[in-house]
């Protein structure tokens, strides 16, 4: 009876603790499971098509599967002694729904109630859940345009196959929505923003899902605009015959995260050729125009972008645009931060917003050049 009682406590604790940090990682999500319990299933045996990342951490963690299979380490019974701990093992599955876009087309491929950034390879067609918990096959979804830079690069050779899809996050510096920490070594505070990144499958029925997925950090504290970092997931699959792999296919995903200062106003300056003021328009980041016009005798256009640093000093970041390269950003740094491309004969510049989610997008403005 004493031992019972001693296992009873253990397993107690085990559970408490499992509930606080349920209480404590993230939001608590409704999970949907298309067909019968697959918490337990292994996601490895599905296809990897990309990853959702997230601010929070998903509390998709299965705290009763993991304390099943790890019993004996608080009874004594058993013949594993080692602490089974895999993430994704244990990580019950969130679905994904076919949500209407801007017009009205239920084609865009979501993880409702859960705000993030999508990158996913499209696969030919997607069974889903719709809204009456009824199963159906729909056509291709509509790519969100959630990030920046985005590029595919595949090799073949042979059996052999390696897709690897690329993106770019625009994380803000000197902003909210982080968490102090203290290091341990130099008892110096910084302040983080967190990231999840969280692995994305398709299985053999079509269904999408997300399981739990790790975390990283990027320092807001830096005044080092430009500053990056990338992480990437994958997964290699193999077929086998008779012992020999006849086929390969991998795929990676990474994710570049790239810092900038938040603009509080832009600023267009066109010059003629001798360098003499022409005009001057001043928008702040969430009242950008669609159009600008551009004078015929403009030869240059200042494009100034002003912030506040961490010091709270006033700063501006300045590139100049000519006419000799169709008002282009020049290629190298600046075009980290600012995109451009000529449609129609007329230039288009992408400016960095930031959004309510926490992150950049780049707004188009089209230069209407005076003929």
């Amino acid at each position: 009876m004493k031992m019972r009682n001693q296992i009873l406590r253990r397993l107690f604790a085990a559970a408490v603790c499992a509930g606080l940090c349920a209480a404590l990682c993230g939001c608590s999500l409704s999970l949907a499971v298309p067909e019968g319990d697959q918490r337990n299933a292994d996601p490895h045996e599905d296809k990897m098509i990309g990853v959702y990342i997230t601010r929070e951490h998903l509390d998709l963690f299965d705290h009763e599967a993991w304390l099943e299979d790890n019993l004996n380490l608080f009874t004594g019974i058993g013949e594993n002694s080692t602490m089974l701990w895999d993430a994704e093992r244990y990580s019950q599955r969130l679905y994904a729904q076919l949500v209407e876009d801007e017009h009205g087309v239920k084609r865009v491929l979501d993880f409702p109630g859960v705000e993030g950034w999508m990158m996913v390879d499209n696969p030919d067609s997607l069974t889903v859940t719709d809204e009456e918990g009824q199963l159906r096959t729909e056509p291709l979804w509509t790519d969100r345009d959630d990030m920046s830079n985005r590029h595919t690069n595949m090799h073949v050779k042979d059996d052999t196959t390696e897709l690897s899809i690329e993106g770019t996050i625009y994380t803000p510096l000197g902003q909210g929505g982080w968490e102090e920490v203290t290091d341990a070594d130099t008892g110096n505070t910084v302040r983080l923003n967190a990231y999840y990144l969280n692995p994305v499958y398709i299985d053999q029925d079509g269904n999408v899902y997300l399981v739990q997925g790790n975390g990283m950090s990027t320092n807001t504290d830096s005044d080092w605009e430009g500053s990056q970092c990338s992480f990437s997931i994958g997964q290699d699959n193999r077929t086998a015959i008779n012992g020999e792999t006849v086929t390969s296919e991998s795929v990676k995903y990474e994710v570049h995260f790239y810092a900038l200062w938040v603009a509080e106003r832009y600023r267009f300056v066109q010059l003629d050729a001798e360098g003499q003021f022409i005009r001057a328009d001043e928008f702040e980041p969430d009242a950008l125009p669609e159009t600008l016009p551009v004078e015929s005798a403009a030869d240059c256009i200042l494009l100034e972008r002003y912030y506040t640093d961490n010091n709270d000093a006033a700063q501006v970041h300045r590139v100049a645009l000519s006419r000799g390269s169709n008002f282009m950003v020049p290629t190298g740094d600046q075009d980290d931060i600012y995109h451009s491309h000529t449609y129609n004969d007329e230039p288009r510049l992408y400016l960095p917003v930031l959004q309510p989610n926490g992150s950049f997008k780049h707004q188009q403005l089209t230069l209407s050049l005076s003929k």
